[in-house]
């Protein structure tokens, strides 16, 4: 189950050079979609940070927290974006 949220992060990207998105809302879409990727690193730097502050410290840390905020809110800002396009035909190529 480790790369159950690549994979989608993989077909989102594929989905993304495949819409009707123009080039600019193309990269920005994808680095959005890329920027997930540093919600598994929260999970790691929590990982680091536990045994020399505590659990719950290290949850509330604030390198945690951002790179939580950073990774989810690009994730779904970049499906948003995608979803914008496929759904409601914005921001296609003039």
């Amino acid at each position: 189950m480790k790369g159950d949220i690549n994979t989608v992060k993989i077909g989102l990207v594929l989905l993304v050079l495949h819409s009707s998105l123009g080039m600019k809302a193309k990269k920005i879409a994808s680095v959005l979609i890329g920027l997930g990727g540093l919600y598994p690193m929260s999970w790691f730097t929590m990982f680091i940070l536990a045994p020399g502050i505590g659990r719950t410290a290290a949850h509330h840390h604030f390198l945690t927290e951002a790179l939580t905020y950073i990774g989810v809110t690009g994730l779904l800002a970049g499906i948003v974006l995608l979803f914008v396009n496929l759904f409601f035909g914005l921001l296609r190529e003039a």
